[in-house]
């Protein structure tokens, strides 16, 4: 056996910090509630005043009651734009990874074509997946840096070109990405099975919840459109709104600011302007983040203080640092991205503790039992 691995283990926690840990968490996700509870608006507010242009009165069109272009505010702070067009990408990790566990472990199934074909669907699925996040981070570069007034020109003219680009560089993601996971040990491969699970499971039902049903049902209005429309003096007709936060807005035709708590059904379908609860890049970004946050629970690793650098500080730091990079550019308000990433936590540790708890069939190919706590004496006893 290599040298290199005999210390490494699952890494279990024992009831004590599990608890601890549980209800740092949770008081965390509490206090930044409660902050956004009562401060939302005005923190979204705080950061427009240096952070959001000014709308040109001469670039909207305004036809049938509806304006065109409005809202369209890109911050020009080159922090805002990049979590704008790469915040995506970290949910790359947690897909091909899981893909990429996926095709490994099916070769142990003994029907070849039932195989193949689990080895071939994986590789097209991470394909797929990569291809369709490429695709917003080139649509929202095209969005930040043509100024979003002529996007729907510019985009229809490249369209075909940034879907070939997205699916080369899919490809190239994939291949490259297959090529790392192969210098891992067959033990770890084996056990990324579980991750794989967990993280596919998750994923799935995260993004039915949040895209399919909380941001097409529930109704809240961008800050950035509701900071538009307050731009705009000429329009006689959408004055008569009242004000929000002592401020006197003069176009809030789709609604403007709603808590959290008071969020109405999506009746209008007005689309991007309108789908701000929850927060569609923090989703996809902690998808992958916490994903990793769970790695040292289905793997061996050395337990050793870079080890928690990488797999626990960096991704907090990466949440936290897209979070505020939706905030700022105005696109979300804090209680969007609050529970954004609380839907993901939840989700993610629901389907790991069934996964220990009720599916043996992930034992079995694992080879390892997963303890939702430290073991007892008595289990080491007999392990032993």
């Amino acid at each position: 056996m290599n040298n290199s691995f005999i210390n490494k283990q699952i890494f279990q926690l024992s009831k004590k910090n599990y608890f601890i840990i549980f209800g740092s968490i949770s008081a965390l996700f509490i206090l930044l509630i409660l902050i956004s509870s009562f401060c939302d608006f005005k923190i979204s507010e705080a950061f427009s005043k240096w952070l959001l242009p000014n709308v040109d009165q001469k670039s909207i069109v305004y036809s049938d009651g509806i304006l065109s272009n409005i809202g369209r505010v890109y911050s020009n702070n080159w922090f805002c734009n990049l979590i704008e067009i790469l915040g995506f990408l970290p949910c790359l990790i947690a897909i091909d990874l899981s893909m990429f566990a996926f095709a490994y472990n099916a070769r142990k199934i003994k029907v070849n074509w039932l195989s193949m074909c689990c080895i071939f669907a994986s590789f097209i699925i991470a394909t797929i997946a990569s291809t369709y996040i490429f695709d917003y981070c080139f649509k929202y570069a095209i969005y930040c840096f043509s100024g979003a007034n002529n996007f729907d020109e510019i985009y229809k003219s490249s369209k075909t070109l940034v879907y070939v680009l997205s699916t080369i560089l899919s490809i190239v993601t994939v291949m490259l990405g297959y090529k790392m996971f192969q210098l891992l040990t067959d033990e770890t491969k084996t056990q990324l099975f579980r991750y794989a699970f967990i993280t596919f499971i998750s994923t799935v039902i995260v993004l039915i919840v949040s895209f399919v049903l909380l941001k097409n049902l529930l109704e809240r209005e961008r800050y950035r459109y509701i900071y538009a429309f307050s731009q705009i003096s000429s329009i006689e007709e959408w004055k008569s709104y009242p004000s929000i936060s002592g401020n006197e807005f003069s176009n809030l035709k789709y609604g403007g600011f709603r808590d959290w708590w008071n969020l109405g059904f999506n009746k209008a379908k007005f689309g991007d302007i309108t789908q701000s609860f929850p927060s569609g890049h923090m989703i996809f970004s902690s998808i992958g983040f916490v994903s990793i946050m769970f790695i040292p629970f289905v793997i061996k690793t050395e337990n050793k203080l870079l080890n928690k650098i990488y797999f626990w500080v960096l991704p907090a730091l990466g949440c936290f640092i897209v979070g505020l990079g939706r905030i700022m550019a105005g696109a979300h308000y804090l209680s969007d991205v609050t529970f954004a990433l609380l839907i993901v936590v939840c989700c993610f540790y629901v389907i790991y503790f069934i996964s220990n708890k009720y599916c043996k069939f992930i034992d079995e190919i694992t080879k390892l039992k997963i303890y939702t706590s430290a073991p007892t004496n008595k289990e080491n006893k007999t392990k032993n």
